[in-house]
C-alpha cells in the first residue's frame, strides 16, 4: 500500500490531533499539535482560536492575546473573540487592550458582563469617570430587566452596582 501524503493533510492531522487533546485535557500535548499544524502552514481562525484557548489555560495570556488577534483578522466570529481578548488582556494586566476589546465587543454586545467588566478595566487604570458611566450603563440595564422580568437575582445585582456607584467619588468637574 502507497499512500502519498501532502503537507496539507499533515497539517490536518496535527489540528485533528490538537483538537483530541484538548478534549481529553491534554493541554501541553493539544499545544504542540498546534504548533505543528500551524508550522505546516495550516492557516485558518480556527487553529489560532483553539490554540489561544490552550494559552489560556496555561495562563499564557499574551500569547492567547496574539491567537485570538490572528483568527479575528482570519475572519472568526468576532463577539467571542473580543471577549476572549479582553479577558486574556486584563488577567495579562494590559488593561488598555482589556478596554479596547470590551469596548469592541459592547458595540456588538451591550450586555450587563462586558459592560460590568470594561468598568473594573478602567478602574484599574485609575479611569473613574468612565467607569462610573459604565456602571450606571449596568444599573440602568439592571432596572430595565427587573421592571420586565422581576426577577430577584437582578435585584441582587442592582443593589451591589447602587453600592459600588456610591463608593466612587464624582469626577471633579
Amino acid at each position: 500500500l502507497d499512500i502519498e501524503f501532502t503537507q496539507a493533510d499533515l497539517a490536518e492531522v496535527h489540528f485533528l490531533k490538537a483538537q483530541y487533546y484538548a478534549l481529553h485535557l491534554e493541554f501541553l500535548k493539544a499545544l504542540t499539535s498546534y504548533d505543528r499544524a500551524i508550522s505546516l502552514k495550516y492557516e485558518n481562525a480556527k487553529v489560532y482560536q483553539n490554540r489561544g484557548h490552550i494559552h489560556y489555560k496555561l495562563a499564557n495570556y499574551s500569547l492567547a492575546l496574539t491567537d485570538y488577534q490572528r483568527a479575528l483578522d482570519l475572519g472568526a466570529p468576532p463577539i467571542a473573540l473580543y471577549k476572549n481578548m479582553a479577558q486574556s488582556a486584563y488577567l495579562s494586566q494590559d488593561y488598555d487592550s482589556a478596554i479596547r476589546n470590551y469596548s469592541a465587543l459592547i458595540k456588538l454586545q451591550p450586555t450587563f458582563e462586558h459592560l460590568q467588566n470594561r468598568a473594573l478595566s478602567y478602574l484599574q487604570v485609575d479611569n473613574k469617570a468612565d467607569a462610573r458611566k459604565d456602571l450606571q450603563a449596568c444599573l440602568n440595564l439592571l432596572k430595565t430587566k427587573i421592571l420586565d422580568q422581576e426577577d430577584i437575582p437582578l435585584q441582587e445585582s442592582l443593589s451591589q452596582i447602587e453600592t459600588a456607584l456610591s463608593q466612587l467619588a464624582e469626577p471633579a468637574e
